[in-house]
């Protein structure tokens, strides 16, 4: 089983809005009820992320691509990590990637949406974005 806490700090939780917490309440549940489904273990990486949290994750990010001398990516300030509403999920061998697609009526049933999978490390690897409202596309699987 994925704990709240696993998604937002006590400390986050106890100043964040109804709103954010009405999202992770949500999130947790959708989560919870595929984590039973996979039967497998979740690891969150990312849930809940305050706007400087939010910063850091891609400043870091950025100062990674320049060393690399790839361009600087646009920091995501309508990210869903910010009101509660996405997490990230470990999936090293993309295990959880391969049941979404063979379980692509669970997902839609419980209303989650996923960055595409090239964008997040592959299929074979790397961590799985889930998310509870659709981004502007609509789709499913979306860029970030």
């Amino acid at each position: 089983m994925i704990h709240l806490h696993e998604l937002i700090s006590d400390e986050k939780w106890l100043s964040a809005s109804l709103d954010h917490k009405f999202n992770l309440q949500q999130l947790h549940y959708k989560l919870n009820f595929v984590r039973a489904l996979y039967a497998k273990p979740m690891i969150v990486t990312s849930g809940y992320r305050s706007k400087e949290d939010h910063f850091r994750i891609y400043k870091e990010i950025n100062d990674k691509r320049l060393e690399d001398g790839k361009k600087e990516l646009t920091i995501p300030w309508g990210s869903n990590h910010l009101i509660g509403a996405a997490s990230d999920i470990h999936d090293p061998f993309g295990s959880l990637k391969k049941w979404v697609l063979d379980n692509l009526d669970v997902v839609e049933q419980m209303n989650l949406y996923m960055e595409k999978f090239e964008a997040t490390g592959g299929l074979d690897s790397g961590w799985l974005h889930f998310a509870i409202y659709p981004p502007k596309s609509g789709h499913r699987f979306f860029n970030p």
